[in-house]
């Protein structure tokens, strides 16, 4: 917990982070969570109760190939798609393709916003409670909200998708307010895409969830602003509070109004054909 729970507090928050996150880099999380904490005047959680995927699954590719060509040599053409298909399907099972973490943290998750919301009935009632999940996060979040998370707002937050589980959310609080925010050209968008994702659909175009606005970066040296966008536009948001992003997630966690998405430039600068 960064911040203080008490009687003057009016919001507080969870944050979920994603692939690469563990307590031996949890100062990154706690870092974007101070200034969460800062800005929005509330306490902020960062939940990490629970393995997250480390890699993200392509690592494995280039020793893929390299098996698939060892076996080709010994048993032709076939024995090296075989052999390539079972390194690649090996470096997944434990990458951020795999919904299995997800499906492990979310029972958890859900258990843990339920015990501080009766905190929070005790100690600073009527305060609002946001749960934000940040890419693999994002997929917890999802699978937690669809056990029966209760949250006032949710926030999918560069996202891999709206949960594991069959089924719809099942959020007891009726008037949950949700919201994606996904920088154009981030590559997050290829999984949100993706015909049979197994993380769920995309939280972008998801029924009853507001994209918001990512915007730029704080204002450089000169003035001038670089907008929020591509690889980078994944996660240095979370880096940069005086970015249109950040600022976004704060006016969510205060209940202020965020600002809706502008298309500045396509989603996918290179568009996949899935069949």
């Amino acid at each position: 917990m960064v911040g203080v729970l008490d009687a003057e507090t009016r919001n507080a928050a969870v944050l979920v982070p994603g692939t690469g996150a563990g307590l031996d880099t949890i100062d990154q999380s706690v870092a974007a969570a101070t200034e969460l904490a800062r800005a929005t005047d509330g306490p902020v959680f960062v939940y990490l109760d629970g393995d997250l995927p480390q890699t993200m699954g392509y690592e494995g590719l280039d020793d893929a190939v390299g098996a698939g060509a060892m076996l080709g040599s010994l048993a032709g053409p076939l024995g090296q798609a075989l052999g390539t298909a079972g390194a690649a399907a090996a470096s997944l099972d434990d990458s951020a393709a795999a919904p299995r973490f997800a499906r492990e943290m979310a029972p958890g998750l859900v258990g843990f916003a339920a015990e501080l919301d009766a905190e929070i009935a005790a100690h600073a009632p009527g305060a609002a409670l946001t749960v934000i999940g940040h890419s693999y996060g994002g997929s917890v979040v999802g699978s937690a909200e669809q056990l029966g998370l209760r949250a006032d707002r949710v926030v999918y937050a560069s996202s891999a998708g709206t949960g594991v589980f069959d089924g719809p959310w099942r959020n007891p609080n009726p008037d949950v307010e949700r919201y994606s925010l996904t920088a154009p050209g981030d590559p997050i968008q290829y999984v949100q895409a993706l015909p049979g994702n197994p993380h769920g659909d995309d939280p972008d175009t998801a029924p009853g969830v507001l994209r918001l606005d990512t915007g730029f970066y704080a204002p450089g040296a000169d003035g001038s602003r670089t907008p929020v966008a591509g690889v980078d536009g994944h996660s240095d948001y979370w880096r940069d509070p005086g970015s249109d992003a950040f600022g976004n997630i704060v006016r969510v966690i205060v209940g202020e109004q965020p600002s809706g998405y502008v298309e500045r430039t396509p989603d996918f600068p290179l568009r996949i054909p899935w069949p």
